[in-house]
């Protein structure tokens, strides 16, 4: 609506330009046409007037030939002269009222052309008059749309304030470092030592070991513990003392993080300790479950559990897809009575193989699980179906 205003507006200016223009055009013509009767006005007076001059240059010779000639006519005949005075009397008389009636002319012409200014003069203040008025209008319709451009606060100058808000200006501000915030585990943790020869701790110095443990251990000729085992095994160890559903206090067990290269002894940090707390469970019931991203590593894994559990009421169990599914399922539960059992107290799996006995093997339970064992985290984003099932 408002541009519509603005274009109509601007419309009515562009013919009140080309009337302006024929009006200005018009007002040249006629005076054009006063200058040039005035002019022939002035031509015709300049005319009587040598005229009169020419008679009156004329009488003057006249008189001055019959003066020597009539000087006694003359004092004679002082009436004739009276007369002729009383006819050049009532010449300059007729001169004089000529001249006022050429200077009445002239007045009523400057009144005409006066009068013709002044309505001009009206038309063109009637002009901005009309754009006045459409001004106001425009101004009104406009208010009408956006009644904030009516609410503009003036200034003391009498000038409008605009509506528009500076949000700020050029200037440079320090953006706030964001503080990363850790759990207390990673912000502070136990710190290993990294050379592993000039670091190795006797197995006989790490508290909670039970003898046949350490009987196996001097068995397969491990001596010393590296810096990783010596300190994760007690903790595991301190995690199951009080049960293997409570940890110390009463409280749930810790979940324990290893940060450490390959071949520092991480797999027999978690597997001696798993299988000293499950050497005491009275029924059997998969308690233990340690996920690998590949087969191979499942295998090693797998070995060192069995060569630890050997001997033992523990069975380790390796589910990776190298056997058939109706080979691994009778290897993890069998049915007896109608009821099944579980034949594994620790299972070592791929992802994808725990997935599908967990969907279709019906025999398959986690409810007794105990202890979740993760190896290569950093790779375990394959198996992030697994744990969505798992928890």
């Amino acid at each position: 609506m408002a541009l519509f205003m603005i274009n109509r507006y601007l419309g009515e200016e562009e013919d009140s330009e080309s009337s302006r223009e024929s009006r200005s055009r018009a007002l040249l013509a006629k005076l054009q046409e006063q200058v040039k009767a005035r002019e022939r006005q002035n031509a015709s007076n300049r005319a009587d007037e040598d005229e009169d001059q020419q008679q009156g240059d004329k009488e003057q010779k006249k008189r001055k030939r019959e003066e020597p000639e009539t000087e006694g006519v003359q004092r004679k005949t002082k009436k004739g002269e009276s007369e002729r005075k009383t006819d050049l009397t009532d010449e300059v008389a007729s001169l004089a009222k000529k001249k006022k009636k050429q200077k009445t002319l002239s007045t009523e012409n400057e009144s005409a052309n006066t009068g013709d200014k002044e309505s001009d003069n009206e038309k063109s203040v009637e002009i901005t008059e009309t754009s006045e008025r459409g001004l106001e209008e425009s101004k009104k319709t406009e208010e009408s749309v956006d009644p904030q451009i009516s609410q503009e606060p003036k200034a003391e100058n009498g000038s409008s304030q605009t509506t528009f808000h500076i949000l700020g200006g050029f200037e440079e501000k320090t953006v706030q470092k964001v503080k990363r915030v850790l759990p207390q585990w990673l912000a502070q943790p136990d710190v290993i030592q990294r050379d592993i020869k000039n670091n190795l701790i006797p197995i006989s110095e790490v508290p909670g070991i039970c003898p046949t443990l350490l009987k196996k251990l001097q068995t397969n000729g491990i001596q010393n513990f590296f810096p990783v085992q010596a300190e994760v095994i007690p903790a595991i160890l301190e995690s199951v003392s009080s049960g293997l559903l409570l940890g110390p206090g009463g409280y749930r067990p810790r979940d324990i993080c290893v940060s450490a290269p390959t071949g520092s002894g991480k797999t027999l940090a978690f597997v001696i300790p798993v299988v000293q707390a499950l050497s005491k469970r009275v029924v059997r019931e998969v308690r233990a479950l340690a996920v690998l991203p590949t087969k191979e590593l499942a295998q090693q894994v797998s070995k060192v559990f069995s060569t630890y559990t050997e001997g033992t009421i523990l069975k380790a169990v390796m589910v990776t897809g190298q056997k058939s599914f109706a080979a691994e399922q009778t290897a993890l539960s069998e049915i007896r009575g109608g009821v099944s059992h579980s034949l594994a107290d620790i299972v070592v799996a791929t992802p994808g193989r725990l997935v599908d006995h967990i969907n279709k093997n019906s025999n398959f339970s986690l409810q007794h699980l105990r202890f979740l064992v993760s190896i290569s985290a950093n790779q375990m984003h394959i198996c992030s179906n697994v744990f969505s099932e798992l928890l």
